[in-house]
């Protein structure tokens, strides 16, 4: 298998600037709820400033890494400047999530596409139930 690769600086740019909206997942993607307060300021705050310098505009959105996150992390991302935050908690959004708790639909690669659509459809958005 070929190792991990890291995207480039001129890679980054280059989507950012396409359309894809380049966002902050920390530094060196850590179990956040392991740090320590300085370590923790340090992976939020570090990896905001890094990509604003690099893109050259504010970023105000994280996705935490493995999906780790409690108060305290969330309470360290919003002193950072983040205005949202999404996890890995799968579910549809709900007012009490925003912004700093957002879930997500979670879809297989190998789901058929009528997963996908019933997924996608109101019925669930409304229930949050597959009948």
């Amino acid at each position: 298998l070929e190792a991990r690769r890291i995207a480039t600086e001129e890679e980054i740019r280059l989507v950012d600037g396409k359309g894809v909206h380049v966002e902050s997942h920390s530094r060196t993607h850590p179990n956040l709820l392991a740090l320590d307060g300085e370590t923790l300021d340090d992976e939020l705050s570090g990896s905001k400033n890094q990509l604003e310098a690099l893109l050259g505009r504010t970023v105000e959105h994280f996705s935490f890494p493995s999906g780790g996150y409690n108060d305290r992390v969330v309470s360290r991302l919003q002193a950072a400047g983040y205005r949202w935050a999404w996890t890995t908690d799968p579910g549809f959004i709900q007012v009490a999530d925003l912004p700093y708790r957002i879930p997500r639909v979670v879809i297989d690669d190998h789901a058929p596409d009528s997963v996908l659509a019933a997924k996608m459809s109101p019925w669930i958005h409304r229930t949050g139930t597959v009948r």
